[in-house]
C-alpha cells in the first residue's frame, strides 16, 4: 500500500480513536471549567478578555499540534509513543481541570491538594513558590 493511502487512512481513523475522544472531551472540559472559574472569581467585577484570548490559543495550537503529529505517528508504524503523546495531553488537560475545579472552590481532600500547587491554601496569599511538603 503507498504511504499516502496510509496516511490518508490514519488521518480518518482519529474519528473513532477512543484516546482521540478522550483527548477532545479533555480539551473541553478544560475550557469549560475555565471560562467558568473565570465568572465564578471575579474579584474586579470585569473578566480577563486577554487572558481567555490566550488560554484559547494555546488551546488551539494543541489541537492542531495533536491533529497533525498523531495520525502521521500511527502511520509510519510509532502508534505507542503516539498514544503516549496523547495520554501525556489528556493528562496534562486533567490536571488542569481539576485546578479549575479547587479554585471555584469544589472541595478536595487534603491527600489529593498536597499534590496540587494551585489547590494549596497558601497558594492565593503568594506561597506558591515554596516547595510542596
Amino acid at each position: 500500500m503507498p504511504f499516502h493511502t496510509g496516511l490518508i487512512q490514519a488521518y480518518m481513523a482519529i474519528v473513532d480513536d477512543k484516546l482521540m475522544i478522550a483527548f477532545v472531551w479533555s480539551v473541553i472540559l478544560d475550557i469549560s471549567t475555565g471560562m467558568a472559574k473565570g465568572f465564578i472569581n471575579q474579584k474586579t467585577g470585569k473578566l480577563n478578555s486577554t487572558k481567555g484570548l490566550l488560554g484559547l490559543i494555546k488551546h488551539a495550537v494543541v489541537i492542531f499540534l495533536i491533529l497533525t503529529i498523531y495520525p502521521f505517528m500511527n502511520a509510519v508504524g510509532f502508534e505507542s509513543p503516539a498514544d503516549a503523546l496523547l495520554i501525556f495531553y489528556i493528562a496534562t488537560y486533567g490536571i488542569s481541570v481539576i485546578e479549575n475545579l479547587g479554585q471555584m472552590g469544589v472541595p478536595f481532600p487534603e491527600f489529593i491538594k498536597k499534590y496540587f500547587t494551585k489547590l494549596q491554601d497558601n497558594y492565593n496569599q503568594g506561597g506558591h513558590n515554596d516547595k510542596i511538603k
